[in-house]
């Protein structure tokens, strides 16, 4: 009952040219959502009815099966319509969800990349 099942990072950077999209790839075990600036951009195994910001939201399952190693499967995303101007910094925040109570075990790697206009 005293369990956390969900993890928070976050992250500034600085663009030097406008960005209009950011690319994102990475290992979220087992679910995860992504915020730019304080507003909630992309989602990952976590379904829109439910609130990413409780932490004790699951996610939708397991990302991978059983016989699947999780360590080795990269997921993508591309975030469009941004407007992240030149010389301010980026506020980049994500949520990590485990998909059950008993799932004890976190795993977080991620890269994102600036698609400029």
């Amino acid at each position: 009952a005293d369990r956390s099942f969900t993890a928070y990072l976050r992250a500034t950077f600085t663009p030097e040219q406008q960005v209009t999209g950011l690319g994102i790839e990475g290992i979220f075990d087992d679910g995860a959502v992504v915020y730019v600036n304080g507003k909630e951009v992309y989602r990952f195994n976590l379904s829109p009815d439910k609130d990413a910001a409780r932490w004790d939201t699951l996610a939708d399952g397991p990302a991978l099966g059983e016989d699947e190693p999780t360590s080795s499967t990269v997921q993508y995303g591309v975030i469009k319509g941004l407007d992240l101007p030149a010389g301010k910094p980026v506020h980049i925040a994500v949520s990590i969800h485990s998909s059950a109570a008993n799932n004890y075990d976190t795993l977080f790697s991620m890269r994102m990349y600036s698609l400029i206009p």
